[in-house]
């Protein structure tokens, strides 16, 4: 606009850098909200089919980890007076949790790589670059070791998923793809 000195220019850019941050601040809030409370409601069908379902003879610690996970997720789902990063670590710890235990129960055929691919994502968007690419570093990490185990024949005994390809080649494979995938896209949307 005409009339405006330099230095008053500079506090225009300053306010407006200020508000666009707190516009997305406040996005980050209420997309944290939503998901908590839907993960609260939705994850509760799993929860209750690993205690009665198929696997009820599933490993007692199996049990008591996904349960435990779950009451956190609803804490900070419902305890809204939390620090808002602490209730953010806590979904992306318990999602890279689920993804761990996933991968280790269940192998390739199940969610557990979807959530190492997913969780970096969202602590880069809710958290920040660093821990998005902690958390990347991190999954790719753990994925690198379980090809070791899987050429080692270590994972053909934690797998319960018979039919479940445990030779190391495959894995090595997936894991190739995966970060394939993971690296790009992790890339786009930090950069």
């Amino acid at each position: 606009p005409r009339g405006i000195m330099p230095a008053k220019e500079h506090e225009i850019r300053m306010s407006t850098s200020e508000e666009l941050d707190e516009l997305w601040h406040t996005w980050r809030l209420k997309v944290l909200n939503i998901a908590l409370i839907l993960l609260s409601f939705t994850s509760l069908p799993a929860l209750v089919a690993i205690w009665l379902g198929e696997n009820v003879r599933a490993p007692l610690w199996l049990k008591l980890s996904y349960s435990a996970i779950q009451v956190v997720i609803v804490i900070a789902a419902f305890v809204r007076s939390l620090p808002y990063r602490l209730r953010c670590w806590i979904w992306v710890a318990s999602g890279m949790l689920i993804g761990f235990i996933g991968l280790t129960r269940t192998g390739l055929p199940g969610i557990g790589r979807v959530m190492l691919l997913g969780m970096p994502m969202v602590a880069l968007t809710l958290i920040g670059r660093k821990a998005g690419r902690s958390m990347a570093i991190f999954a790719a990490l753990y994925l690198s070791v379980l090809v070791v185990l899987a050429f080692s024949g270590v994972i053909d005994e934690s797998v319960v998923i018979r039919r479940n390809p445990t030779d190391g080649e495959f894995w090595a494979f997936q894991v190739t793809c995966w970060l394939m995938i993971a690296a790009p896209v992790y890339l786009i949307v930090e950069y």
